[in-house]
């Protein structure tokens, strides 16, 4: 466990200080929701959980706090953009932020949520409901998000694009299934920053968390991930690395638990561990044109024997790694 309340609050405050003047009805209008109207939610006209059953674009115009066990907004209609504005959407330690309904048929809706804070939710974002036998899931597109204090920020198992989004002492992160994932942040995660499977993610950020990021069959590009007190990047079942910068964490800089991992043209220096660890024989995975630095047990092990690296400083070729 990290002590970290007074990083979250001030990074909380610095993601959100300038938060838009507002104008406009204070409370939703009657009757049926139609797909252009933008129905504002204030804390004094609505009672979370609160269920959005139409259409349409909805908008937080003040902070919004959950009763003890409950949940905060829940997704029951296909078409439905969430603007939290700027604005807060506070759990009690448990229930989940925003979800689909308990289903009582299978459904999947599409849905945008955008521009604010979800803190102290089990899941902050949570994309999937099983009940009865049926499923209730919501996929589209999360970005501007910042979820703090959640067992997970967000789980989405649907196709899906989460941009710009930071998770900010979570228990995991962010984890994705079968999504895009760009420009995120994880930090002072107890478990992992990203957990990512059957993904994409690029240019993203993953600092002082327990275990950085964990890989299965999925494939980052330009990200970095530093300060993990376990390994940076845990990877299995034919996933890749490129052009990534991994130094200074607390075992490996990237460990393989299973075949078929690639790890290309990356920067892995100062870890405690292993630069990087395979457990196979090198034919089933493959690194090249990284530059290894500094690892304190060694550049590359392969199947429990160090490895040796194709070549040292100037006389490396276009495709081998280098180590001091």
């Amino acid at each position: 466990m990290f002590p970290r309340r007074a990083a979250v609050v001030a990074l909380a405050c610095a993601l959100f200080s300038s938060a838009p003047a507002l104008a406009g009805d204070l409370a939703p209008p009657a009757g049926a929701v139609q797909p252009t109207d933008r129905v504002r939610l204030l804390d004094q006209s609505i009672t979370l959980p609160y269920t959005i059953t139409e259409p349409g674009s909805y908008v937080l115009i003040s902070n919004l706090v959950a009763p003890p066990g409950a949940d905060g907004i829940v997704i029951d209609a296909d078409g439905v953009t969430i603007d939290l504005n700027g604005f807060s959407l506070v759990g009690s330690g448990t229930g989940r932020g925003i979800a689909p309904p308990v289903p009582t048929a299978d459904v999947v809706y599409a849905v945008t949520v955008h521009n604010g804070h979800l803190s102290n939710w089990g899941s902050g974002v949570f994309g999937r409901v099983l009940a009865s036998g049926f499923e209730a899931s919501i996929k589209g597109q999360f970005h501007g998000l910042v979820f703090t204090e959640c067992d997970w920020g967000i789980q989405l198992l649907q196709e899906s694009t989460v941009a710009r989004c930071s998770a900010i002492a979570c228990q995991t992160g962010f984890g994705l299934q079968t999504s895009h994932m760009r420009d995120c942040h994880a930090t002072m995660s107890d478990f992992n920053g990203f957990s990512v499977s059957h993904s994409n993610m690029v240019d993203c950020v993953a600092t002082w968390n327990s275990q950085g990021v964990t890989l299965f069959d999925a494939h980052m590009t330009g990200c970095t991930v530093k300060y993990s007190t376990q390994n940076g990047i845990t990877a299995s079942q034919v996933s890749s690395v490129r052009r990534c910068a991994i130094s200074n964490n607390g075992s490996d800089g990237i460990a393989s638990i299973g075949s078929g991992l690639i790890v290309e043209e990356c920067v892995i220096e100062g870890n405690q561990g292993y630069g990087i660890r395979f457990p196979n024989a090198p034919s089933v995975s493959l690194a090249y044109k990284n530059i290894l630095w500094f690892n304190a047990l060694g550049p590359v092990l392969v199947g429990g024997a160090d490895a040796p690296i194709s070549a040292t400083g100037a006389g490396a070729g276009a495709w081998d790694n280098i180590a001091p």
